[in-house]
């Protein structure tokens, strides 16, 4: 979270200059230093506008800590390596918010489909996954929302996607491209239609393979984590229409 303060801060739901400084120095704290170390931009506007002060909190997550990774954080590396894995993700979200699988056979009919069905379906595709690369799916968790088509627009007729996530444990980083391979390549034999296979710019720490599943319009991706020490993944259903009595986009289920 970054939350930046000018001198011209006012009302009463707005933080003072002195209040800046406290979370500056509390912040600052959390990755070692000590409070001097963040001058003081008192209740001066005059005084703290020569510091242009800015919070930045890190929630849910360890802050950067003050070694190679904070110079790392100020060039484009960080971002190069997480690409792949974005990529990867959004690919997914495309192609399960876009069309149903009869859709991508070439008709126009979405399937109707109870929630328990379809988690049913997308465990099963998670846990073949683990199985070819000989590891136990970990961590699975699945999630319910709107279809969403080309243009980012949500569907408001209860059309409806699943998606799924889980992890493969620890995976040496010299491993995940035969990893990747094996699943290309046992995939290809089972009818999938390989639509990623993406290797990191480093050509021996890992990437990412995406696949359709056969006659169901399931895809599945696995891909290295960012910290290169594991696999995750990831399975989305198509669209569908929910069952009756069933609203999965507005109510989960």
């Amino acid at each position: 979270m970054l939350r930046d303060f000018g001198p011209d801060v006012q009302g009463p739901d707005e933080f003072s200059w002195r209040h800046t400084t406290d979370a500056a120095r509390e912040v600052a704290g959390l990755n070692g230093l000590d409070a001097g170390d963040i001058p003081a931009a008192g209740g001066d506007p005059a005084q703290a506008a020569a510091y242009q002060v800015s919070v930045i909190a890190w929630l849910g997550y360890d802050p950067p800590q003050l070694d190679s990774t904070v110079v790392d954080a100020a060039g484009s590396a960080r971002a190069q390596e997480g690409a792949t894995n974005l990529e990867s993700f959004v690919n997914g979200l495309r192609v399960s918010h876009d069309a149903g699988p009869i859709a991508r056979e070439g008709g126009n009919e979405v399937q109707v489909m109870k929630r328990r069905d379809a988690e049913k379906n997308l465990r099963d595709v998670a846990d073949q996954t683990a199985g070819i690369l000989e590891m136990p799916l970990s961590d699975w968790d699945v999630s319910a929302s709107p279809c969403e088509n080309a243009a980012g627009e949500l569907a408001t007729d209860g059309r409806w996607v699943l998606s799924g996530a889980g992890g493969v444990g620890t995976v040496a980083p010299e491993n995940q491209i035969a990893m990747l391979n094996r699943l290309r390549d046992r995939w290809t034999g089972l009818g999938y239609e390989i639509t990623v296979f993406h290797l990191l710019p480093d050509g021996g720490t890992g990437g990412s393979v995406s696949a359709y599943v056969p006659g169901s319009g399931v895809a599945v991706t696995v891909q290295s984590t960012v910290k290169r020490t594991g696999m995750a993944i990831i399975v989305d259903s198509p669209c569908y229409l929910p069952a009756p009595g069933e609203d999965p986009a507005n109510r989960g289920y």
